[in-house]
């Protein structure tokens, strides 16, 4: 494993609350991204 320079890992970029909101109010309504990432588990949606 390679250890972080400088002591750590890099922080996270800030994202505001009204941007995610955003982007799940998008997938919310577009469901087959979900089941798109389910393809390769064993994992099901009941709905």
């Amino acid at each position: 494993m390679i250890p972080w320079p400088r002591g750590g890992p890099p922080e996270p970029a800030p994202v505001s609350v009204s941007r995610v909101k955003h982007r799940l109010k998008q997938i919310q309504y577009r469901p087959y991204l979900v089941d798109g990432c389910l393809v390769g588990t064993e994992l099901t949606l009941d709905g």
